[in-house]
């Protein structure tokens, strides 16, 4: 991750990149991905601009849902 990329898009993305590492992963008692292998990915990202809203939007949620806790 570098300055170009916001956390909370990236956040946004967990459920793909958790489908990505399970498809590369080996093991037979855990399923292992290397640093190596998970950089191999490649996941199409936004512009800034809209990678800073999409995040915006996840942040809002996250504070809503935690005031509602």
């Amino acid at each position: 991750m570098n300055d170009d990329t916001d956390v909370y898009f990236v956040y946004s993305m967990t459920d793909r990149i958790k489908k990505f590492a399970e498809q590369k992963a080996s093991g037979s008692t855990f399923l292992e991905i290397s640093g190596k292998g998970l950089a191999a990915g490649e996941f199409a990202f936004p512009s800034k601009d809209e990678q800073t809203a999409i995040g915006s939007m996840f942040k809002q949620l996250d504070h809503l849902i935690t005031l509602h806790q």
